[in-house]
């Protein structure tokens, strides 16, 4: 992206302020201090104030120049020392105007690090902080600046730029029109407001898409101002079989539904969400209003039943007429967005943990946190397309670490086929649907043969399971137990799929340069028999000495 293009791409506000005048002011404060050097006085304070005055414009020239070359982690430091020294010095108005540029610096630098592709990300990690972090950062600088002058416009230019990225619209929307109020015409304010207004505009038609009724994006906007807590904003009736999202607003299950149908923001503030399409009803909302509205919550109950009820006619209807499709497709409601973390695709049932630290995927993790705690682990090519088998994964355990990374442990749960993919906030996402082997009839020859190779390769398994626990015992049984945790517990005789899914894990650990392509190999496959046939001949080749494989 060129530096045109990152310009327009940035939240007005954020450029870094220097004005002329604002250069002048700087230049007669040195010409003070340096007339007041010559004339020292007993105690050498002249000397101090010089010298001070010599730091703030010499960070201030170094901050303007690494901003100019958008190096922003080098800008935001400058800045903040050139403010340091002009706060000591009580300057306020030159401490307010380098709080500015580095609550600029800090916007600019986040947006970097949201915009950057992740095929690019994917290539060559990057280690920074949060953007969600920097935006903060930048509107407590933004906040300080009010604070120290608080009739100056570019204050709120740079607080409504700072709000913008945190996803905070409305509260944007006000900080751009109070700078309007004090800069009436102002090009940085009048064009992050009209950047915010298309959201919130966006915002509206999303919800009008989901109520699909006919009104226009400002009657939207402000019905939902005017609504009554206990009615949903998307069908402004009575909150039905209620939900709450992450950012704690309530709608009608049905309705977030067909919200989310449209795009993964939630429908009032445009925060991203990562949750399940089945969101809990929440408890204590619903008992209140069954309570306060037993006749009207018992409508709206026959309501939304009898609208479930025509949807399944209506889909049963295309099922029927519809050319046949296949199991485990992608079709209707079984597509749902997931985030996708891109390293490996795990084989289900496999435990693995990491330590984030790009900021793409510290932001990915907050907000699976936030929501369904599922991201999809998936792997891509040399040529980085994605491979078209993931893996949904649950986050069993997360803990941040005081510098910002979070050390997470997930377990695969299902396989998911990819389908259309997007980026949000420089890490992927994508619609998948679950896959499913397909199960032989029951008293078919299928399902003899497969019972029949289920018992061998099941022996065959234990056999390598016997061997590494020979090769680790005594002093390596620490390594032996992480492994173990690893492959987990042996499934059911009659779970012939899961036995698959068990070997699979265990033939990781002997696995050496081609584990990629095992996994993809394994995960492709949608015949518990070919897969055991797989692993049948990877088991005797690796009981042979053949096939490379070594014990990791």
């Amino acid at each position: 992206m060129s530096s045109r293009e990152r310009a327009d791409a940035a939240p007005a506000g954020s450029e870094p302020e220097m004005d002329n005048d604002e250069w002048e002011e700087a230049a007669d404060g040195e010409e003070a201090a340096d007339g007041a050097r010559g004339e020292p006085d007993q105690g050498g304070q002249a000397d101090v104030q010089f010298e001070m005055d010599r730091l703030i414009a010499q960070h201030r020239a170094a901050g303007a120049e690494a901003f100019a070359q958008e190096r922003w982690e080098a800008a935001a430091n400058e800045f903040g020392l050139a403010a340091k020294f002009a706060q000591a010095r009580h300057e306020e108005e030159a401490a307010a105007t380098m709080l500015s540029n580095r609550s600029a610096a800090l916007c600019r630098w986040a947006m970097q690090l949201r915009s950057r592709p992740a095929a690019l990300s994917e290539r060559r990690a990057v280690y920074a902080p949060d953007p969600t972090h920097l935006a903060q950062l930048a509107l407590r600088d933004a906040e300080r600046v009010l604070a120290l002058r608080p009739a100056w416009h570019k204050g709120h230019s740079r607080q409504g730029a700072a709000l913008f990225l945190l996803e905070r619209y409305p509260e944007a929307e006000t900080a751009y029109l109070e700078g309007l109020l004090l800069a009436p015409g102002n090009a940085a304010l009048t064009d992050g407001l009209q950047k915010v207004q298309a959201v919130l505009s966006e915002q509206a038609e999303g919800e009008e898409g989901a109520r699909g009724d006919g009104g226009g994006a400002k009657r939207q906007r402000r019905v939902r101002t005017d609504a009554d807590d206990t009615d949903c904003v998307l069908c402004l009736k009575l909150l039905c079989e209620p939900v709450t999202t992450p950012c704690g607003h309530s709608f009608c299950k049905g309705c977030l539904a067909r919200a989310l149908d449209h795009g993964s923001k939630c429908p009032c503030c445009r925060t991203v969400l990562h949750v399940a399409r089945e969101l809990p009803v929440t408890i204590t909302l619903k008992n209140i209003l069954v309570k306060a509205f037993p006749d009207e919550y018992k409508e709206r109950l026959a309501e939304e039943a009898a609208a479930a009820g025509a949807g399944a006619g209506a889909a049963g209807a295309a099922a029927g007429t519809g050319a046949g499709g296949g199991a485990g497709g992608a079709g209707g409601g079984g597509a749902a967005a997931l985030p996708l973390f891109v390293m490996c695709a795990l084989i289900p049932g496999e435990r693995i943990a990491l330590n984030i630290f790009e900021p793409r995927y510290r932001l990915m993790v907050r907000r699976c946190m936030e929501g369904s705690r599922l991201l999809g682990m998936a792997q891509v090519g040399r040529s980085h397309e994605l491979y078209p088998v993931a893996c949904e994964a649950a986050i069993t355990e997360c803990q941040q670490m005081p510098d910002g990374r979070y050390h997470v442990e997930l377990i695969g749960r299902r396989r998911v086929r990819i389908g259309r993919c997007w980026e949000v906030d420089g890490y992927r996402v994508a619609e998948v649907a679950g896959m499913k082997d397909a199960a032989p009839d029951a008293g078919g020859d299928a399902a003899a043969e497969l019972r029949e190779l289920a018992a061998e390769v099941g022996s065959l398994a234990d056999g390598l399971m016997q061997r590494l626990r020979t090769v680790y015992s005594g002093r390596r049984l620490a390594q032996l137990l992480a492994m173990l945790e690893r492959v987990g517990d042996k499934p059911p005789p009659n779970d012939y799929e899961g036995l698959s899914w068990y070997i699979g894990r265990m033939l990781l650990l002997f696995a050496s340069d081609d584990e990629g392509a095992l996994r993809d190999a394994l995960l492709s496959t949608q015949s518990t028999s070919e897969r055991l046939r797989q692993e049948r001949r990877l088991m005797q080749g690796h009981a042979a000495g053949a096939g490379g494989c070594a014990i990791m």
